[in-house]
């Protein structure tokens, strides 16, 4: 393994960390244990105020970048050689958008280390757009992002499809193929309920025309919870659980191909 595939494989459990930290941190609200309703920046808050968490949170900022490099890779150069049909194009498409929006989450991390008053929020990471003249139009556009993100967590469990990479990784045990299958399932379906409360707080918010009802994950846990109860809460940070584990199990064992 040399030096570029394990500063990918660094990238992509950071992203792994930041569902784990999430879901962690969540479910301890849930059960009354401390911890915060989080979005990711109210995570990367909570950790942040002592050294040891920034000392954390700094790693995590620096892997987040690295995540938006390795994406940009994958979907610009393709070495992958992903194939250039509809799909194949939808998929760098995905690497892309997703690396940027980490990227995002990388430079709020790396903010809070050298801010650690900044402001909370994840919407603080499009405040310029929100609270310009079109704010609300930009809200329209997240609205049909996060639906589209919605329709493609449901797809990815609904089809299996996402075991395909799991069936050609480096696993050679059936058990911990297994493990990483079941984690997937649970995982992409909690991301999907949460995208889709996210998609209607945000749709709500353009029709209205307040920017301030929107407030990304952390606003969807309050939704579900108020809405559904502690219960479902819990279940759901879970599943954000589950889906770290499945990205720092694929972070271990995914074929990486930079060349």
């Amino acid at each position: 393994m040399n030096t570029l595939e394990k500063l990918a494989r660094f990238g992509i459990a950071s992203k792994g960390f930041v569902y784990l930290l999430i879901g962690g941190l969540t479910a301890m609200t849930a059960f009354g244990i401390g911890g915060v309703k989080a979005g990711s920046t109210e995570a990367f808050q909570y950790i942040s105020s002592n050294v040891i968490g920034k000392v954390i949170l700094s790693l995590t900022a620096i892997g987040l970048f690295i995540y938006l490099i390795w994406t940009s890779t994958v979907a610009i150069k393709n070495p992958e050689e992903i194939d250039k049909d509809a799909q194949g194009w939808s998929t760098r498409f995905s690497y892309l958008s997703s690396g940027v929006f980490y990227g995002m989450l990388g430079f709020t991390a790396a903010k809070l280390v050298i801010f650690p008053l900044s402001d909370s929020g994840d919407s603080q990471l499009f405040t310029p757009l929100l609270n310009s003249k079109f704010g609300v139009i930009f809200l329209y556009f997240m609205s049909v992002v996060f639906l589209i993100k919605t329709i493609f967590q449901i797809y990815l469990v609904a089809s299996g499809i996402y075991k395909k990479k799991i069936n050609t990784s480096d696993i050679e045990s059936k058990r911990q193929k297994t493990v990483l299958i079941k984690a997937g399932i649970i995982g992409f379906a909690a991301r999907a309920l949460v995208f889709a409360v996210i998609t209607f707080l945000t749709l709500k918010g353009a029709i209205s025309a307040n920017p301030d009802e929107v407030d990304g994950t952390n606003e969807a846990f309050h939704f579900l919870e108020e809405t559904f109860g502690t219960i479902i809460l819990a279940v759901i940070a879970f599943g954000m659980i589950a889906f770290g584990f499945f990205v720092l199990l694929k972070a271990k064992y995914r074929r990486i191909t930079l060349d």
